[in-house]
């Protein structure tokens, strides 16, 4: 019983801190507009998120407030563009992306190729954009966030024409990766464990080597603050929505064990420890003692994230380093000790630190407990059912010769 209390405090505390980040209040974005417009410029509202900058009486150009959803979630730019058409200068007023990859971005110089651009351009990756390696839903975001502001000020305001946007297409990982979900799930039916290791093997390659997008801790954070990029339905997504149909029609966690690249990693390297004779497979009881860190873990950096106000800081995992080489200084510092660490142990990271694991398994022992909830349910008013039907009158089951 005392457990179940427990259970329920930190599910309280987890969903006010999910209240606290949407409740917080919006920020004040009309000193940006005046250092970027120039001290002594004047800042009227015009409608909606326009804004328009004047000097001396003279109208010098117009702000305008936009959001794109990147890879954890919405980022939001502000823009000015001068009455010549030309994008003046930008901001990033907002946003919650991975800190090293938005860092990257940054660093990259993408958001000074964004300046001097007339405000009609497309704005639009390998057209007149170039995406920055690694951070390409970042990029994009950035992109569609100026084009959106720079478009609503060249029509409303600027009397400018401007392109129409193409329509959004599905990319060939998203088939891919369906393709390879399909894969498991049929694998796993006709029980075919043992091409376990080519699934394995093509979501090394997919997910880790040529995406860099296994599912992290941020992507769920992201879902659970609402930030959910349908538009843009970004590889992630399609994964993660896929693995949570799978652990809905089938009961298991096919991801950790079919499909992530770092099983499949720590899987190699327990191998090597066992042909080195180095393999060590601790007992039952510590495993047990261990087995819900990788929840609280999951917990405690979700709501340290929520409070922060940033839920892209709640992933800790290796993942970053190890396939997209970047990272953030805890991370690096985690990846040795967790590669070193699975030699020894199989899937130690898996088992004891993983939260993405630890959420996914705790979601398959929901689901296979309201399964049998329901399978109880039905066998009670099936009982109830078989007591109510009406009972035959012993006058019917007497043999003709006993009513004589």
């Amino acid at each position: 019983m005392k457990k179940n209390y427990l259970q329920i405090a930190l599910l309280i505390i987890l969903v006010a801190s999910i209240v606290f980040y949407h409740t917080r209040a919006g920020e004040d974005y009309l000193p940006y507009m005046q250092e970027m417009a120039g001290t002594h410029s004047e800042i009227t509202f015009i409608s909606g998120q326009v804004y328009e900058a004047s000097q001396d009486g003279q109208v010098i150009g117009y702000f305008d407030r936009q959001s794109a959803i990147g890879y954890a979630g919405p980022i939001e730019v502000l823009v000015f563009v001068g009455v010549d058409g030309l994008v003046k200068d930008l901001r990033v007023v907002k946003q919650i992306e991975t800190p090293s990859f938005f860092q990257k971005v940054i660093s990259k110089g993408f958001v000074d190729d964004l300046l001097e651009k007339e405000a009609n351009s497309p704005f639009e990756l390998g057209v007149d954009l170039d995406a920055v390696t690694n951070a390409t839903y970042t990029s994009r975001a950035i992109a569609e966030a100026v084009r959106k502001a720079s478009h609503n000020i060249a029509v409303t305001k600027l009397n400018m024409q401007v392109p129409k946007t193409a329509g959004f297409k599905l990319p060939l990982e998203d088939y891919l990766i369906l393709a390879l979900l399909l894969a498991v799930f049929i694998l796993q039916k006709l029980k075919q464990s043992k091409l376990r290791y080519l699934t394995l093997l093509v979501g090394f390659l997919l997910i880790g080597y040529w995406q860099k997008s296994l599912l992290s801790l941020a992507n769920i954070s992201s879902v659970l603050a609402g930030n959910i990029p349908w538009q843009s339905l970004p590889f992630w997504l399609v994964l993660l929505v896929g693995v949570l149909f799978l652990i809905l029609i089938t009961g298991r966690n096919l991801y950790c064990y079919w499909m992530c690249p770092f099983g499949a990693l720590s899987e190699l390297l327990g191998a090597f420890g066992k042909f080195g004779r180095m393999n060590y497979k601790p007992c039952e009881r510590s495993v047990q003692r261990f087995k819900n860190l990788r929840l609280i873990l999951a917990w405690a950096a979700l709501v340290f994230a929520f409070i922060l106000n940033n839920p892209s800081i709640s992933s800790y995992e290796i993942f970053a380093p190890l396939f997209a080489w970047e990272g953030a200084p805890v991370q690096w510092l985690l990846l040795p000790i967790m590669l070193f660490a699975g030699v020894f142990v199989l899937r130690f990271w898996c088992r004891f630190f993983c939260p993405v694991g630890g959420i996914l398994d705790l979601l398959v022992k929901w689901r296979r407990s309201c399964s049998e909830c329901l399978k109880s349910r039905v066998k009670r008013d099936k009982s109830k059912e078989l007591k109510q039907l009406p009972m035959v009158s012993s006058q019917a089951e007497q043999s003709p010769q006993q009513q004589a």
